[in-house]
């Protein structure tokens, strides 16, 4: 996945992914993913 497309991911699935939170526990796996997929962004651009 490229910058643009990981980016584009992320600013259409945050808000829907913040809409859905129900606990904490929620919350805490949200970040998770986008971390994750930040991470990962970022490990392909170099």
């Amino acid at each position: 996945m490229s910058a643009s497309d990981a980016s584009l991911l992320l600013y259409y699935l945050i808000p829907v992914l913040n809409r859905t939170v129900k606990s904490d526990s929620d919350r805490q796996l949200i970040m998770s993913l986008i971390n994750e997929i930040q991470l990962h962004d970022r490990a392909e651009a170099t």
